[in-house]
């Protein structure tokens, strides 16, 4: 099947936000992307348009387009939603996965311990740069690894687009050490539940881990933190057109 152009920037566009190379409050440049794509910039901004009405990006008048800092509501919805969504994919991958199937998830999940580890034994205290990369892209391979398994595109593809907002936020408040023992905890759990052909438990164990997450990011959300980041990034871009 043939990628068009609009296609393309919208991925392109994706990418960086999960890559974390656009965040909250980053302007969009439409030039500069049409040049990275190589491309006019008709297509670029009919992605920009696309992910302004999915949620991802908003329009702040006569300043420009940025990375979208979703509200609470809109981040309790995406962990609700994530959490039905997965939590039924856990559930199938429980009575349905293939054995191959259940190796992939087995084998990512053993990627995050080794990362894990390795993180414990830096002593860090936060994740930036390659390493945070590939704590979010192990965390996400590990999800879509358990929707996969449910051998169901639909919610396969629901699953992705909901990750997105993931990436809009630091991995979490928690310490880095305890953060990645309790991920790699909750994984686990839903791993052994799968394993043991236990869809209940594989539902509960999911929809638990999603939860916890949200209560932690609505917690550190309630601290103004991220609007203060977001706005910070605005008024940076705002003062240097004066």
């Amino acid at each position: 099947m043939l990628t068009t152009l609009r296609e393309k920037a919208y991925f392109h566009i994706r990418n960086k936000i999960q890559h974390r190379e656009l965040t909250a409050g980053n302007r969009l440049e439409e030039l500069k992307l049409a040049k990275e794509l190589g491309i006019s910039r008709v297509p670029v901004r009919e992605a920009i348009l696309q992910l302004e009405s999915e949620g991802i990006l908003c329009q702040v008048p006569r300043v420009g387009t940025f990375v979208k800092l979703p509200s609470r509501d809109e981040i309790r919805e995406w962990c609700e939603l994530r959490s039905a969504l997965e939590g039924f994919a856990a559930e199938k991958a429980a009575l349905e996965a293939t054995p191959q199937a259940i190796e992939v998830i087995t084998a990512v999940h053993r990627r995050m311990l080794q990362l894990a580890r390795q993180i414990r034994a830096e002593g860090l205290t936060k994740l930036e740069g390659t390493l945070m990369k590939e704590w979010q892209q192990v965390d996400l391979d590990f999800h879509m690894a358990v929707v996969h398994a449910a051998r169901n595109q639909s919610a396969e593809k629901l699953v992705s687009n909901l990750h997105i907002m993931d990436m809009f936020f630091e991995v979490t408040p928690e310490p880095i050490p305890l953060m990645v023992s309790r991920v790699c905890r909750e994984h686990g759990t839903v791993l052994r539940a799968i394993r043991q052909h236990d869809p209940d438990a594989a539902r509960k164990s999911m929809v638990s881990q999603i939860m916890s997450v949200l209560e932690l990011l609505l917690d550190d959300y309630s601290t103004g933190r991220f609007k203060a980041n977001y706005w910070n990034n605005i008024q940076t871009y705002t003062a240097t057109r004066k």
